[in-house]
């Protein structure tokens, strides 16, 4: 399983346009996105409310405000646009108001944040283009926001013990984590997902504690902390397993 929001490095988007002076935020899930401009920290908090507040998608159609009255046959098409870098991304925004002040003629698809993207896996998305803040998330950003684990087969990842530790990173968690007495063993090694080439750090436990409450503390102990551009995944084996792979935390 992945650690949601500790390995997050998206791109935050700041505007220069004359639109930057403008009074700025206007709810409180705007008040966290600017927030995280001055501390990159806060933006777990932001990801956090985006997935459970409601959020606005861009469409070509208008949607009646209630969609209880939708009919369930018919279909919206959510646009994408040409993200600053000059690169196609799905635009999500925190107020229906902020879609017509962007795209005029254009109309709201507002969900509750985690429905809303999950419909937009696979692309990048992009938040409140054309606000004097905003967030770019790669496709594999979005993933881990909303908690998707990964499918390839354990039997085909590479696991290494890295060169250099992430020292930051070891003594969080190793601080963290050594708290929780039902935990026996906690190791960090480096490994290679080959069906997506990617690199990951993988964090296996050996515990038979509960999951949430043990995940709660990892996104804690990864907050803000620095994870050289590489995302995060969770291995919670039982208290008997043997022993784990790359770096040992602590073992008892």
């Amino acid at each position: 399983m992945s650690s949601r929001f500790g390995a997050i490095a998206a791109t935050l988007l700041l505007a220069t346009s004359a639109r930057a002076g403008e009074p700025w935020p206007h709810n409180d899930l705007e008040t966290l996105l600017a927030a995280g401009a001055g501390a990159p920290a806060q933006r777990t908090t932001f990801l956090r409310a985006m997935l459970d507040g409601k959020m606005c998608a861009l469409t070509d159609r208008q949607v009646p405000d209630d969609l209880s009255k939708l009919d369930r046959h018919a279909s919206y098409r959510i646009l994408a646009v040409q993200a600053p870098d000059g690169q196609p991304a799905t635009p999500i925004f925190t107020a229906p108001e902020r879609v017509a002040e962007a795209f005029p003629g254009m109309f709201p698809l507002c969900l509750k944040g985690s429905i809303l993207l999950t419909k937009m896996r696979g692309g990048r998305v992009i938040v409140d283009p054309g606000q004097p803040y905003g967030l770019l998330l790669s496709p594999d950003e979005l993933d881990h926001v909303l908690g998707v684990e990964r499918t390839a087969s354990i039997l085909g990842v590479q696991f290494t013990t890295p060169e250099s530790p992430p020292t930051a990173l070891v003594a969080a968690l190793k601080d963290k984590l050594s708290a929780i007495a039902e935990i026996k063993g906690a190791w960090l090694a480096l490994a290679y997902w080959p069906e997506q080439k990617e690199w990951a750090w993988y964090l296996e436990l050996h515990t038979d504690a509960p999951h949430k409450p043990v995940e709660d503390v990892i996104d804690a102990a990864t907050l803000g902390v620095d994870m050289q551009g590489k995302p995060m995944d969770t291995s919670i084996l039982p208290p008997d397993a043997p022993p784990g792979k790359g770096i040992a935390l602590f073992v008892r």
